[in-house]
């Protein structure tokens, strides 16, 4: 910042002499310049200073108004800088002179203050400033080159402050209500972490922050918490990156920087999803829809604020993790709420660079980055899965992703340093596999996300040939991917491949890990046979067989939940997933072949077919299933079966009219259009409903899994989302 005395008096006067404006022409003295008159550029005093009587009081004063720090003729250096000067405060505006002139200083003084407080509140409303670039760039990006440069700002939704508060208040009052059972919580989170369960964020990345956050709470507040304080807290730190990671960065270190003062409303949304997840798996006598909704609606609506707020961290990706999992428990995997909430998730993994963990690695401590490799090897198969059950393409693309295979070490193990970690890392063999798993010892949670992972290469390709289009190379290209399935159950180390007399020698939590494996593994080959024999080049017993090794997997596990009914209940997936289109399959052809008088093309007995057949439908009837839209219409599918089950065995051979099972798989069909229907007479006549089509007579596999695919699974009159973030949460405490 530039001094006037020094610019008047210690300039000698032939600098000023030779001081020309741009276009040439000389440079006026600053009281001309700002009283718009013509300057006659004599130095050092101007001849229009002199004759205007500088030392005149009444011109004096007028000057001081029009720029206070100009106290005599001067020449300014650069009159148009504006950033670092302190010599044009003023700001132009047209008022009257009179009544300029009557204005109070403690009336200028007030005005003053005015301004401050609404600049101060715009800007307290405004988001985190973002910059372009942001977040990870790939090669291909333009948008690498601006580094160099000054960042790029870019513009960010308006929240106004008011919003803000209004949305935090009832947050944090849900806070509140909930850690008013800071004994039960943290009971239930052990319950959920310690318990036969893969969680994928390490235990001590959730408990240990926890731990310490109930700590403070029942130390400095305990039951008179000050919401304002708090309310304060999260709101300023919102306005603040998180603190930048460095490979050095210990695991307490990191907790520090979002607990305590330092508390985000990124950790909050994590707390309140997790809740939920935790309730819903440890069948905790509190746990019941209501509570879990209001989880999930807090905790979306905390991710919301983050987002308007250009938050994008690990502790987002988390409570986003989180979030898509409560919302699979509440509405299901085939709802179009889950859909958007993965399709969130994927898209801020990108933003992350996640996918990116080998070819650019972040310089994070050792448990950020394995947990990060977790999360994304979570993502994956979790795409792969939901591709494959929906029939949509994937949203992740292996061919854009580092294999970055998450370590085979257990959780404790994760937040070592220095000769602990070195010895851990040692630990593990070729390939990242650690230690074999002794007899009775329950599976490491990395080990269940390496096994599916491994599998997720092997299914994305599938999907390619089966939701993709078609060439003319379609065939050659199926043979080869038969080849790579029988090759890829090589691929699974020894001590994790499923067999029936695994339940008496593994702990059950192992075995239902080692079932998945299996299930999912023989679907892949479920799909292709049935690609290879609408091509022509298998015939139906090889698809016959599979469905049966399906069918006795799920057999399997339903065996077991009956001496632990509670243990097992978050597995209910396994039917929708795998079970039903293998026991549909196996339905249709004993069906068509009773009908129609021909042999069944497999070297399973018929009579074992429908005994097991028996016993799963046994398990739909007496089996009471979560209320939501997948199962129920897991339901009406057994009852198709059941139907055609019925009518095999009381096949008589006529055919004059119309089977019962035909009969029956219409009214089942037409049964879950009902409320559909109904929901189209109340929401208008315009809405256009997908019928679900009738089997044809006789039914075969093919018209069953035609039939199959077409059905809606998202039932849109069942909605449990709520509106309301000040939902109901008191029944925690009870």
């Amino acid at each position: 910042m530039l001094d006037r005395s020094s610019i008047a008096n210690d300039r000698p006067a032939s600098d000023f002499s030779s001081m020309y404006r741009r276009n040439g022409k000389p440079t006026s003295c600053e009281p001309c310049r700002l009283s718009k008159v013509r300057c006659n550029h004599a130095t050092p005093v101007c001849g229009r200073c002199q004759t205007r009587g500088m030392s005149d009081r009444v011109c004096y004063f007028i000057i001081q108004r029009i720029c206070p720090n100009i106290t005599q003729c001067f020449y300014h250096p650069a009159p148009l800088t504006r950033s670092t000067t302190r010599f044009r405060p003023y700001r132009g505006q047209k008022h009257d002179s009179r009544a300029q002139s009557r204005q109070s200083p403690q009336r200028d003084s007030l005005n003053q203050a005015s301004h401050l407080d609404k600049q101060q509140s715009h800007d307290e409303a405004e988001p985190v400033p973002s910059t372009s670039p942001s977040g990870y760039l790939g090669g291909s990006s333009a948008l690498r080159l601006l580094p160099r440069f000054s960042p790029v700002p870019t513009p960010t939704p308006f929240h106004t402050r008011k919003d803000t508060v209004t949305q935090l208040a009832s947050i944090v009052q849900a806070l509140k209500t909930l850690l008013a059972s800071s004994a039960r919580l943290e009971q239930v989170l052990s319950g959920y972490f310690g318990g036969p369960r893969y969680t994928i964020i390490p235990r001590p990345l959730i408990m240990d922050p926890f731990s310490s956050f109930l700590r403070e709470f029942r130390e400095s507040h305990g039951q008179d918490v000050n919401l304002d304080a708090t309310s304060d807290r999260i709101q300023a730190n919102l306005r603040n990156k998180l603190s930048p990671l460095s490979a050095h960065l210990s695991a307490v270190e990191f907790y520090k920087s979002y607990i305590g003062e330092n508390i985000r409303l990124e950790y909050i949304a994590l707390l309140f999803a997790i809740s939920g997840v935790a309730s819903h798996y440890t069948q905790s006598p509190t746990h019941d829809a209501k509570f879990a909704t209001t989880m999930y609606t807090t905790s979306k609506a905390c991710i919301q604020i983050c987002d308007t707020f250009n938050q994008a961290n690990d502790l987002t990706v988390w409570a986003r993790l989180m979030n898509l999992l409560l919302s699979s428990f509440l509405f299901g995997d085939a709802s179009n709420t889950l859909y958007h909430r993965f399709n969130e998730f994927v898209a801020e993994l990108f933003i992350m660079g996640f996918h990116r963990l080998e070819s650019s690695p972040p310089e994070v401590p050792f448990f950020i980055l394995e947990t990060r490799k977790r999360i994304f090897a979570f993502a994956v198969t979790r795409d792969k899965s939901l591709a494959t059950f929906l029939g949509r393409p994937p949203r992740i693309g292996n061919d854009f992703c580092d294999r970055a295979m998450p370590l085979d070490i257990d959780d404790h193990e994760i937040i070592f340093q220095n000769s602990q970690l070195q010895a851990v890392l040692q630990s593990a063999g070729d390939g990242g596999w650690g230690n074999i798993i002794g007899r009775g010892e329950i599976i490491r949670q990395s080990s269940f996300l390496r096994l599916r992972y491994q599998q997720a290469a092997l299914q994305e390709t599938v999907l390619c040939l089966s939701l993709g289009n078609r060439g003319p190379s379609f065939s050659e290209k199926l043979r080869e991917l038969y080849n790579t399935y029988q090759a890829a159950w090589d691929e699974i180390p020894s001590q994790y491949r499923y067999q029936t007399s695994s339940w008496t020698t593994w702990s059950p939590q192992l075995c239902v890990t080692l079932l998945v494996i299996h299930l999912q593994y023989l679907y892949s080959g479920f799909q292709i046979e049935r690609m290879l024999l609408q091509d022509g080049q298998v015939a139906i017993s090889c698809l016959l067989e599979t469905s049966m090794k399906l069918l006795s997997g799920v057999l399997d596990f339903i065996q077991q939940q009956h001496s632990r009914p509670k243990h097992y209940e978050g597995y209910a997936w396994l039917f929708s997933y795998y079970g039903l289109p293998g026991a549909g399959i196996l339905a249709t052809e004993l069906h068509h072949s009773t009908v129609s008088g021909n042999p069944l093309p497999t070297t399973t007995p018929r009579s074992q077919i429908i005994r097991d057949l028996s016993v799963l439908l046994a398990y739909f009837e007496r089996q009471q299933l979560p209320v939501r839209p997948d199962f129920q219409v897991c339901v009406q599918i057994s009852k198709v079966i059941a139907a055609l089950l019925d009518d095999t065995l009381n096949h008589e051979p006529r055919h004059e009219h119309r089977t019962e099972a035909n009969q029956y798989v219409d009214q089942a069909s037409s049964g879950i259009m009902n409320s559909l229907r109904a929901n189209a007479q109340i929401n208008g006549p315009h809405n256009n409903l997908t019928t679900v089509l009738p089997l044809q007579e006789p039914m075969t596999s093919h018209d069953f899994l035609s039939w199959f695919d077409e059905l809606i699974w998202d039932d849109p009159t069942v909605s449990l989302e709520s509106g309301n973030l000040g939902g109901s949460i008191d029944s925690f405490g009870h």
